[in-house]
C-alpha cells in the first residue's frame, strides 16, 4: 500500500515537472535526480536601476592617474591636481540584471504534506531579499491548500523581478554592490542591451544599409530613394530636350 502511495507522488512530482519544462523551456531537470530542477528568472526592471561600485579594499579604484609629487614643476596655480578624497562615486544606470537562479527539489511528501525546499541564488541581490523570497514560496504553498505550486512561485518572482524584488521602490539612493562584481553587471547589460537592439534591426533592401525597425523609416528611405531617382529621370529628360 505504502508503495503505491509513494509511486503516486512520485508521479505527481514528475508530472508537475513535465508540465513545467514544456512552459519554460528553459528549465533544467536534474539527469540523476527527476525531483531536482534549476531555472533561471530574468531580472530587467520596469525602471532603471542606478548602481553604485565602491572602490575596491585597497582605497584606490583602478585607472586613476599617478598623483603628482611635490618635486613637480610650478603650474601657475595653487589649485592642486589631484586629491586622494576627490574620487568621484562611479554609479551606472542599467536596464538588464542577471538573473536569479531558483533550485527546486521536490520532498517524497510534497505537495500534500511538505512544501519544496526553495533555494535563491544571486550574487547581487542581498541575501536578506532572497531570504524573503523563499519563505513566500512556501506562503504561497499554504495559500494553495498544499497543491503543486511551483508555477505560481516561478511566476511570483517574475512579478517581483519588475520592481527588482523591492530593491526599486525601497531605495532612494544607487544600490552598492561589491567592486568584484563590477565587470560581470556592466558586461551583462551591454549584452542584454545589444541582443535587444538586434531584435529591432532589420536589413533595409531600399538603402541597404541596417536600422531600427519602424514604418516612418522605412518610408523615408522609400521617399529619398524615389526623389532621387525622380531627379535623374527628370535632368535626363531636361537634357534630351535641350539636345
Amino acid at each position: 500500500m505504502s508503495g503505491d502511495m509513494e509511486e503516486a507522488d512520485e508521479d505527481e512530482r514528475s508530472s508537475e515537472l513535465s508540465t513545467l519544462s514544456a512552459i519554460f523551456p528553459e528549465l533544467i531537470i536534474d539527469s540523476h535526480e527527476y525531483a531536482l530542477a534549476t531555472i533561471d528568472i530574468a531580472v530587467e526592471p520596469n525602471r532603471p536601476i542606478f548602481v553604485s561600485f565602491p572602490p575596491s579594499s585597497g582605497g584606490e579604484q583602478p585607472g586613476l592617474p599617478t598623483p603628482p609629487s611635490s618635486d613637480d614643476k610650478d603650474t601657475g596655480t595653487d589649485i592642486p591636481l589631484w586629491s586622494a578624497t576627490a574620487i568621484p562615486l562611479e554609479i551606472h544606470e542599467l536596464n538588464h540584471m542577471p538573473p536569479l537562479q531558483l533550485r527546486m527539489h521536490l520532498p517524497p511528501s510534497y505537495p500534500d504534506e511538505q512544501p519544496p525546499e526553495l533555494e535563491l541564488v544571486s550574487h547581487w541581490i542581498p541575501a536578506a531579499i532572497l531570504k524573503r523570497l523563499e519563505k513566500e514560496g512556501n506562503t504561497l504553498w499554504e495559500e494553495l491548500g498544499h497543491s503543486q505550486v511551483l508555477f505560481a512561485y516561478i511566476d511570483h518572482l517574475g512579478a517581483a523581478a519588475e520592481d527588482a524584488f523591492g530593491l526599486l521602490s525601497s531605495k532612494t539612493e544607487p544600490m552598492t554592490v561589491a567592486p568584484e562584481l563590477r565587470v560581470a553587471l556592466l558586461d551583462h547589460d551591454l549584452k542584454a542591451k545589444q541582443a535587444v537592439f538586434d531584435k529591432a534591426t532589420f536589413e533595409c533592401g531600399v538603402c541597404l544599409g541596417k536600422y531600427i525597425c519602424g514604418l516612418p523609416i522605412i518610408w523615408d528611405n522609400l521617399r529619398g530613394t524615389t526623389q532621387s531617382r525622380e531627379s535623374k529621370t527628370n535632368s535626363h529628360r531636361r537634357t534630351k530636350e535641350r539636345g
